[in-house]
């Protein structure tokens, strides 16, 4: 048996400090089925299922951080959450539930890409595939974005601007 010392409350989370100093965060919207309070007992199996909340919510929070930067592909995601050393059941629900609300969606992020990298640089169509292959991204949805992005035809001017640069 474990015992909650103290509970602090946060703007989306609740931090429980337990008798043997671990500390996990829950969101608030699910606190409320727990029924805690300080000096509760908490059994093995509640102890399971809040200890599981925690790393849900702190793998949760985690991803938004990293998507803060920048999109990222479901790939890169993965790999991040990964070393960071959540478990696989945990960053399959995190990366779903990202998935759905629109956090991540590798075709959307590939045609950024594309249209990143050929705005700051002439580059070619293969490398451009290669990239994002190099980031996880499927091949058929690599090459539909870049049809979408116009990134698939050379531009004879810009070949030529690049080339009497180099000459």
């Amino acid at each position: 048996m474990r015992e909650i010392a103290d509970i602090k409350y946060h703007s989306d989370h609740i931090s429980l400090e337990l008798d043997a100093g671990e500390v996990l965060e829950i969101p608030i919207s699910i606190a409320s089925q727990y029924r805690l309070s300080r000096e509760k007992q908490i059994d093995q199996t509640e102890y399971c299922q809040l200890k599981e909340e925690s790393e849900r919510f702190r793998c949760w929070t985690r991803s938004l951080s990293y998507l803060s930067f920048r999109a990222r592909s479901n790939q890169e995601m993965e790999k991040y959450l990964n070393k960071k050393g959540f478990s696989a059941d945990v960053i399959a629900s995190v990366i779903s539930r990202l998935s759905s609300v629109g956090y991540l969606d590798d075709y959307d992020y590939s045609i950024r890409y594309i249209k990143d990298a050929t705005r700051r640089k002439i580059v070619g169509k293969d490398l451009l595939l290669s990239e994002l292959y190099r980031k996880g991204i499927k091949k058929d949805l690599a090459k539909k974005a870049l049809l979408e992005a116009g990134a698939d035809k050379a531009d004879t001017e810009l070949l030529y601007t690049a080339a009497k640069k180099k000459y």
